[in-house]
């Protein structure tokens, strides 16, 4: 019944008023000449005048509504058309944005690995010609992360070609949460005032190279001549 409204809200307008008057001008002037004739009353010519007199009135309301309704299906079928392509586009949208997420995850599931391109940033920062005086460098990761022990082997084989002595066997203290040992690269010595020859330069060189430590520390009973790097599990995004 939405057409049939539509209908009578477009009569209830002057202009749709209007159109409608124009259009039973001929209807009028027809029905005038039809009444002219002198047809005896009661006669079948008579009622069969009587209902062409009211499909002559008929026929513009009649048009006119269909006109009307068929306009209101073509812009109802626009709308749903409109509708549809928003849809498709919100849907598309969405696709795009859980296989973005999803290559996040995967990247986020990725170990941890020393690139060729970080490997020469470490090597032209921390060349043997450059830094005389090298401190040795420590590494720990906890037991049964495998992750993090493939992880220390590709450090290790990084400073070793730029001439540091490092070694796998340092032992830190390490802070905890209640969900266990922190998670990321920490940087530990003895002391932050005084650290060792070369430690600044194998952090520095990390840094550049998009190896960004959690946190670095110091610790009392450290060795003052080493840089203790441990490597925890890898953090979650």
């Amino acid at each position: 019944m939405r057409w049939f409204v539509n209908v009578v809200s477009e009569y209830s307008t002057p202009l749709g008023w209007i159109s409608f008057f124009i259009s039973l001008i001929p209807v009028v002037v027809a029905h005038r000449a039809l009444r002219k004739q002198a047809i005896p009353k009661g006669s079948l010519a008579r009622r069969c005048r009587q209902i062409e007199f009211f499909l002559l009135w008929c026929i513009p309301l009649l048009g006119f509504v269909a006109t009307k309704a068929s306009e209101w299906s073509s812009e109802k079928l626009e709308a749903s058309h409109k509708a549809a392509t928003n849809d498709i586009a919100t849907l598309k949208k969405s696709v795009a944005l859980a296989r973005t997420n999803m290559e996040a995850l995967e990247a986020s599931q990725q170990p941890r690995r020393i690139t060729p391109a970080q490997h020469d940033i470490i090597a032209r920062n921390l060349s043997k010609w450059m830094i005389r005086d090298k401190c040795k460098v420590e590494l720990a990761c906890l037991g049964g992360d495998h992750e993090a022990r493939e992880y220390i082997i590709q450090i290790r084989k990084s400073l070793s070609a730029c001439g540091f002595v490092v070694e796998e066997n340092g032992v830190l203290n390490l802070p905890e949460t209640k969900d266990g040992p922190v998670s990321g690269i920490h940087f530990s010595v003895k002391s932050a005032k005084f650290p060792p020859k070369g430690a600044k330069d194998v952090i520095a060189a990390l840094r550049e190279a998009g190896i960004i430590p959690t946190f670095t520390q110091e610790q009392a009973n450290l060795k003052e001549d080493r840089l203790y790097i441990f490597v925890g599990p890898k953090p979650l995004k």
